[in-house]
């Protein structure tokens, strides 16, 4: 069935635990429940997770790093909270009631652009979407590959994209555990043909850990787009880079199989009709399934059959009229040999509307805000040119890279 490191999980123990469950007085009736799970094991989750799937029950995993009162305040919200390996909450904590939708898969949008929400997918959308999925993969790569998933199987990146995928094509992945790069690098030297599930920050640091000579094979980023550098490290050390996007509601909606440029964010999925603007106009990022339509929040275009992302609506800056992308300008700023990261970010003025502000972390070489400001001048409009910079010791960001933009204005200042 799977590997978890160098663990094999038969389809003998998953029967096991699938005998187990039913038996259990809650979860044999999970077909009627909404279960929030929270466990360490991901081999136990997984197991879980296909066993709700087969019984058409809904399910909301939570990362095993969330404290037990964090996790209690989540699940009360989905109405069960059980622990697998321990016991149900003590009656009263949480209150047990049935369910009248079709069962699926809760999750909680990232919630960098605002409070995260309760995401329903129904486990049949997401069996049309891992179909179209692995159409697109299989006509594309064609050599057969092992799958090696490096991202939490939490998310749907991890578990749809990577897992759930995989096993539809009768084929075994190994979810990596190990947290040293070094160790990430010998398990996938053993499967020099593979093809890597991970975050835009992870493949840059693997990139970097490999010696001479050494290379990734096939690799998969999601989550954001890719900055110069980080492409360009990536790429040297990888014989093809692909990239998909999507969003919490829809899943995956595109594939680029084969990143030539960044924003390209590949060929539509089967199963799915996206509508964006074109490359003078870059409009709303809109898709529309047999069930109704989903407007993303982002902003692209199409070009040749190919989607193409820009940005976040609602990190647009809108400079008396004018529209500015973030990330056009952070591209400018990682140029700089003495800037390590960039960050842009947006604030209200009473009369431009809103102003571009930014903040940046060195190298450890001196310069100043009016001198970077000064070197960014050759590249960028007026308008584009952050009215304040301010030099911070780290940006933060999320797991898969993403820059909480309204967060980090905050901390700022």
């Amino acid at each position: 069935m799977f590997y978890i490191n160098d663990r094999y999980v038969t389809k003998e123990n998953i029967d096991q635990a699938f005998t187990l469950w039913k038996k259990d007085s809650v979860l044999r009736n999970v077909a009627q429940l909404k279960i929030a799970v929270c466990l360490e094991s991901v081999e136990e989750w997984l197991s879980f997770c296909l066993y709700v799937r087969s019984n058409d029950g809904m399910v909301l995993p939570l990362h095993s790093s969330l404290p037990r009162g964090g996790a209690i305040e989540l699940a009360s919200r989905l109405l069960v909270l059980w622990e697998l390996t321990s016991r149900p909450l003590s009656d009263g904590e949480i209150e047990n009631k049935s369910r009248e939708i079709e069962g699926g898969l809760l999750q909680f949008s990232s919630g960098t652009t605002g409070v995260p929400k309760q995401i329903k997918r129904t486990w049949s959308s997401i069996k049309k979407e891992v179909k179209a999925y692995n159409k697109l993969i299989e006509a594309d790569v064609k050599q057969s590959r092992k799958t090696i998933i490096a991202c939490p199987v939490t998310h749907s990146y991890g578990l749809i994209s990577g897992f759930l995928s995989t096993v539809s094509r009768k084929e075994e992945p190994i979810i990596l555990q190990h947290s040293n790069p070094k160790t990430m690098i010998q398990v996938l030297k053993k499967y020099p043909n593979h093809l890597l599930y991970a975050s835009p920050p992870l493949l840059y640091t693997l990139a970097r850990f490999l010696s001479d000579g050494e290379n990734l094979d096939h690799v998969m980023t999601s989550g954001t787009i890719l900055d110069e550098r980080s492409y360009t490290t990536i790429l040297s050390k990888s014989k093809r880079v692909l990239q998909q996007y999507g969003c919490s509601e829809v899943g995956c909606i595109s594939i680029n199989t084969n990143v030539k440029d960044r924003r390209n964010v590949g060929m539509p999925l089967s199963h799915v009709n996206v509508e964006s603007g074109t490359i003078e106009t870059p409009a709303s990022i809109i898709v529309r399934l047999e069930n109704g339509e989903t407007e993303t929040k982002d902003i692209g275009y199409i070009q040749e059959g190919n989607l193409f992302f820009i940005s976040r609506e609602d990190d647009m800056i809108n400079m008396a009229g004018l529209n500015v992308y973030p990330y056009d300008v952070e591209e400018v700023m990682l140029k700089h040999p003495f800037i390590q990261d960039a960050v842009v970010f947006k604030k209200p003025h009473p009369i431009a509307g809103e102003r571009v502000h930014g903040a940046f972390v060195t190298t450890g070489e001196s310069i100043t805000p009016q001198e970077l400001r000064e070197w960014m001048s050759q590249y960028l409009a007026s308008h584009q040119m952050p009215v304040e910079m301010k030099q911070i010791n780290q940006i933060e960001r999320e797991a898969n890279g993403k820059l909480n933009r309204r967060k980090i204005r905050e901390m700022i200042g």
